[in-house]
């Protein structure tokens, strides 16, 4: 068989284990025909967009470690995360790392509480707060030396004063607020290290440590210690403006607690939610600081160049999130029960609107086919997975709005917005991303057609799954790869293969029900095509040997398969990272035996969520 039929069942099989989309039911049977000519572009989005309900104010006790302005906010249980840590299979990583900070503080350390912390209260932190009155000046400045013009190329005139005292001053902010027993054993760790000078004297504190890059102060507050820490990542300490740094660093002190509707939510033993509005000012900190710094050492004839690359990755994070967002934020909370851990990530919706809007978007746009039973694909498997119907693709393309109407803008958008822009797509505009590729897709040109046809192709799926599991004698793996599929898309299939200059050989039946065709695939897989003896229904197949697909249509239980929108696992931890793990996942063998794992995806909801959870097989 070609590698171009191989290629295409792999593509095939791949977008069947993909969310992506799916027909509108109304529109099945004539989106089962093979692909129409490209169609016009997407008309103009309405002018006067569906109203928005914003979210009701949240009713819950703020945490004191949680400030308004945050970009992200943390809660931790400090014993369960000490219980957590010493069961991991990691001594001689732990007896180093408490080796390092012995020496360095000076104590000696068995657990937490030789810090006088509280152990059974939870730590709750802000970090990573922009704190930069003066990001307009330096921003404006830097436009100005982009519009200089003349002078000796190669020089390397000085930055102003003016200039470079802004750039130090741009800050970011940490609260931590620390439940203790004893605060003096934190603060005399603090005070064996301070180093009087900075801004120390000008800011209340009961201890405080200071450089030319941060400002770190510890103060008591009923029964806690509350730190507070200035980062400034770019200091210029020949022009450092202590006045206004100061007068920055006390607002700071006095800010709001934070009113975030996924703060009332935040549960575990880890707690974190990730806030997107702060992206921009952060970014804005990094490239403007680090715009300054790389001026300093660049030759006029050079730095308008500099200046535009640097200005180009600000404004590209801006246009991401220049559009209908339906996110505010993503949070992770982790229970760490050594024997049975937890993981659950959720993205929290900007107002009701959006939550409403996600429960319909992500509805399977059918009904499904029956496909093997969820215990039958997964007992005992080393890997399974299982897709229900997908979600109309079509839904998304409101969201396909600003520069996610066009993917040939969009593309160079992300590629510009860097680290930031892509935190941005993960935490608040991924269902955009969406909509950008449908509009692509009912674009012109060759690449819109071939995304038009994969798509009408995925959206008729009517379920999917696949299996990895030990074989027997001299057969190391075992693996099945399946979806369903109606007749039009049997004979999609066999076009892609036809094109490729392959196609599927009929089989003898064998004893099956089913008429089955098959093509040789690579690394000892075969593609199996079968039909239902209705003839209206079939199965695309991929497995290591025809047992896997005589399995899968004569003996496997069925049952229809809806919810949830994905699901993953293992019933054998400690041989998936064998086989598929990383470098040094070998250390964790002796913890991952005896465990499982599985994975639930949900986006059909108000708030999206991923749980994944390692727990033992046996309980």
């Amino acid at each position: 068989m070609s590698a171009g039929l191989a290629r295409s069942v792999a593509l095939a099989l791949l977008f069947a284990c993909t969310p992506d989309a799916q027909t509108e039911p109304a529109a099945q049977e004539a989106n089962r025909q093979t692909p129409s000519a490209p169609v016009a572009a997407p008309a103009p989005v309405p002018a006067v967009p569906p109203p928005i309900v914003p979210l009701p104010e949240p009713d819950f006790v703020t945490a004191p470690g949680h400030l308004e302005g945050g970009h992200l906010y943390v809660t931790v249980r400090p014993r369960r995360l000490q219980e957590f840590v010493r069961a991991l299979p990691i001594a001689a990583e732990r007896a180093a790392v408490v080796a390092i900070l012995q020496e360095e503080l000076g104590l000696s350390l068995g657990s937490i509480e030789d810090l006088g912390l509280d152990p059974e209260a939870a730590m709750t932190a802000t970090l990573m707060r922009p704190v930069a009155p003066q990001m307009a000046a330096v921003r404006e400045q830097v436009q100005q030396i982009a519009a200089v013009q003349g002078g000796d190329p190669a020089a390397t005139p000085p930055l102003s004063p003016e200039l470079l005292r802004a750039a130090a001053s741009l800050t970011y902010h940490n609260r931590l607020h620390i439940p203790v027993r004893d605060p003096e054993v934190l603060l005399k760790i603090a005070r064996e290290q301070q180093r009087a000078g900075g801004l120390c004297p000008r800011l209340p504190h009961d201890a405080c440590l200071a450089s030319e890059r941060a400002t770190v102060l510890l103060r008591r507050d009923d029964g806690a210690v509350v730190v507070d820490a200035f980062l400034q990542p770019y200091p210029h300490p020949d022009v450092g403006d202590e006045d206004s740094r100061a007068e920055a660093a006390l607002a700071a002190l006095e800010v709001r607690p934070a009113r975030h509707a996924a703060l009332a939510v935040l549960a575990g033993d880890v707690g974190l939610y990730i806030h997107g509005a702060t992206i921009p000012a952060l970014s804005d900190i990094f490239e403007l600081g680090e715009l300054v710094e790389t001026l300093a050492i660049t030759p006029s004839g050079q730095r308008r160049a500099v200046i535009d690359d640097a200005l180009a990755h600000q404004a590209a994070v801006l246009r991401l999130r220049d559009t209908r967002r339906l996110f505010t934020g993503l949070s992770v909370s982790a229970a760490l029960d050594p024997s049975d851990v937890r993981v659950d990530l959720s993205w929290e919706p900007a107002d009701l609107t959006a939550a409403q809007q996600m429960e319909q978007l992500f509805a399977p746009a059918g009904g499904g086919l029956p496909g093997p039973s969820r215990a039958a694909l997964c007992d005992g498997a080393l890997l399974c997975w299982q897709l229900p119907p997908l979600p109309a693709l079509a839904g998304f393309e409101g969201l396909g709005l600003g520069d996610y109407a066009s993917h040939d803008t969009l593309g160079p958008t992300i590629a510009a917005g860097g680290q930031f822009g892509l935190t941005v797509i993960a935490v608040e505009t991924w269902p955009n991303q969406l909509g950008a590729w449908q509009r692509w897709s009912r674009g012109h040109g060759r690449d819109a057609g071939v995304a038009r046809t994969l798509f009408e192709l995925v959206g008729a799926v009517q379920g999917a799954g696949g299996s990895i599991r030990a074989g027997g004698g001299d057969i190391k793996r075992a693996k099945v790869i399946y979806a369903r599929l109606n007749r039009q898309e049997l004979g999609l299939v066999r076009s892609f293969a036809s094109v490729a200059g392959a196609k599927f050989e009929d089989l003898p039946e064998g004893g099956l029900q089913h008429r089955l065709a098959a093509a040789a695939g690579q690394d000892g897989m075969t593609a199996f095509l079968a039909s239902e003896p209705d003839e209206q229904t079939g199965w695309l197949i991929g497995a290591d040997h025809l047992d896997g697909a005589r399995w899968l249509l004569t003996a496997a239980p069925r049952e229809f398969n809806i919810a949830p929108s994905f699901f993953v696992g293992s019933d054998d931890l400690a041989g998936l990272l064998a086989e598929y793990g990383p470098a040094g996942a070998a250390n964790f063998a002796a913890w991952a035996t005896g465990r499982k794992l599985t994975a639930i995806v949900e986006l059909n909801r108000a708030r999206p969520r991923i749980e994944i959870a390692v727990t033992r097989s046996v309980p």
